[in-house]
């Protein structure tokens, strides 16, 4: 069958909003080598900006921020990729720049990745005239990656699987938070290997809202350190975030700046920010 006619659009923007995890359960190592999870996902502002703009040629990844790949490892480059496969173009993507303007620290357990290449998919399809469905894109974002699919909802909702499967949930009232990114990273494979070893060993504490926040404070225990400063500075609660290293605070209105400035430290990237409900995440992303 011959490939749609598929029209270039001019340059287009989106903003990526991170994720926090209120919540992560992890189950058993399933046969496909994920772990079971059940988790409760939270939209941020925290966001990065991607720029989409056509131009001649393979496509290009631009990216300054360190630790981002301008290659075919970035998963923007592989949701572009995904998509234009399904839209029945042969070879690789082509004609486009995609300038990706990072805030949200990498490997921190924000989805960052993730919520790029979702920001891809939602660009694209504008950009493309593709004029597919939300439902539609959330199944083709299932098979670049577990969380990928959230971004494509936004708001608050409740994950499990592998984190692919998703149900909404009803947006809380609006929070201040504060996101501190020790200079420690932390990769999602050794941060569930971590857990298991501890769990082999009987060591693991199951009793906190992240259960692999114990694990991985043992190896860095800076994590919980910036737990502690957190509380010290007036948290109501504060969290790893997903597989870490970053952490959530959550502070009454008005507070987050204040407790911000005493939180900063040299290798802190330290951001104040709030949740996002379901509505503002889909308007100001696009999807």
């Amino acid at each position: 069958m011959a490939a749609p006619d598929v029209e270039m659009a001019r340059a287009m923007t989106v903003r990526a909003y991170a994720k926090i995890n209120w919540t992560l359960h992890v189950g058993a190592t399933r046969d496909d080598g994920f772990h079971d999870v059940r988790t409760e996902l939270q939209s941020i502002a925290l966001s990065d900006r991607l720029v989409i703009a056509p131009c001649q040629g393979p496509l290009r990844i631009e990216c300054a921020a360190p630790n981002v790949p301008a290659s075919q490892d970035n998963l923007v480059w592989r949701a572009a990729a995904s998509f234009w496969r399904a839209l029945r173009r042969a070879g690789d993507p082509r004609d486009l720049t995609i300038a990706i303007h990072k805030q949200i620290p990498v490997a921190a357990g924000l989805g960052g990745g993730s919520a790029d290449a979702a920001a891809t998919l939602v660009a694209l399809n504008r950009m493309w005239s593709a004029g597919w469905t939300r439902a539609r894109l959330i199944a083709l974002a299932a098979e670049l990656g577990s969380d990928v699919p959230f971004f494509l909802m936004g708001g608050r909702a409740l994950a499990s699987g592998r984190g692919e499967k998703l149900r909404p949930l009803r947006d809380l009232q609006r929070q201040s938070l504060v996101v501190i990114k020790p200079s420690v990273d932390v990769r999602t494979a050794d941060a569930y290997r971590w857990l298991d070893v501890d769990r082999a060993k009987g060591s693991n504490d199951p009793k906190v809202p992240n259960e692999l926040q114990p694990a991985v404070i043992r190896r860095r225990p800076i994590v919980g350190e910036i737990i502690d400063a957190a509380l010290a500075a007036g948290a109501k609660t504060a969290a790893m975030t997903g597989s870490g290293s970053a952490v959530f605070a959550v502070f009454r209105p008005g507070a987050a700046a204040r407790a911000a400035a005493r939180l900063r430290r040299g290798d802190w990237q330290v951001a104040v920010t709030r949740t996002l409900t379901r509505r503002e995440a889909s308007r100001a992303g696009g999807v």
